[in-house]
């Protein structure tokens, strides 16, 4: 009985550790896979939450502003300036509304850098998930070169034309297949994620593009009047001189 308790103990503990095996089988090169992996699955968590929370706050933000800024521009560089530490947009209407009213083409300029300057915080953690995507497939082939390498190497072809020892070859060839499978879901899992990132980054620049041309706009229409009709100047006539 004690014996067969420690048996199903030993049963059930390797039930549970079920994916050390896979992690042997696939040699070395499982541990960089693991890691970019553990990787991928936190910047998703992490992105995929920042997109969701700064969408929210851009949404509950930019309209009230730019209402604002039409109504009383002076107020609105109040408003913005408490959440300018955590809203791009924010940052961005700032440096162009903190000019002393400048000119059309410098207020864009402004707006426009202050947007290339949000650029890399949006796209943050890009390369990482290109470089999981680039490296996981050649990972998992190297692993399947050294896997198949190892098998070759101690296989006894004297006992294998006879029929024997068959059984360790192929577990030797499966085994060397592993990483080349786990390779190749590590990096189909981050190029999705990158996709579904790359979305999210391509939605809010439209919307960040948007807001500025709108800010512009009600610039124009307050300082510069660009929006009002030129009323058309009477037409000179010309007098001609009679002549002797």
């Amino acid at each position: 009985m004690p014996a067969q308790d420690n048996g199903q103990h030993q049963q059930s503990g390797g039930n549970g550790v079920a994916i050390w095996p896979i992690l042997a089988a696939g040699g070395p090169v499982m541990v960089p896979l693991l890691v970019g992996s553990i990787a991928t699955i936190t910047v998703a968590i992490e992105r995929l939450a920042f997109w969701r929370q700064l969408r929210r706050d851009r949404l509950a933000l930019m309209p009230p502003i730019l209402d604002l800024y039409a109504r009383d521009p002076r107020s609105t560089l109040a408003r913005l300036q408490p959440h300018a530490d955590r809203l791009p947009i924010a940052r961005i209407c700032l440096a162009a509304l903190e000019l002393d009213r400048p000119h059309p083409i410098a207020f864009r300029l402004a707006l426009q850098a202050a947007t290339q300057a949000e650029l890399p915080h949006l796209r943050r953690f890009d390369t990482l998930l290109q470089s999981v995507t680039g490296l996981a497939p050649l990972l998992g082939l190297l692993g399947t070169v050294t896997g198949l390498m190892r098998a070759f190497t101690g296989l006894d072809w004297d006992s294998w034309s006879q029929g024997s020892k068959t059984s360790g070859i192929n577990l030797g060839l499966s085994e060397a297949l592993v990483s080349t499978a786990t390779g190749l879901t590590v990096a189909l899992i981050a190029l999705s994620i990158a996709n579904s990132l790359r979305a999210c980054y391509r939605r809010e620049r439209a919307a960040i593009t948007h807001d500025c041309r709108t800010l512009e706009r009600l610039y124009l229409r307050r300082h510069w009047h660009f929006d009002r009709p030129s009323r058309p100047q009477p037409a000179r006539r010309s007098r001609s001189r009679p002549t002797a």
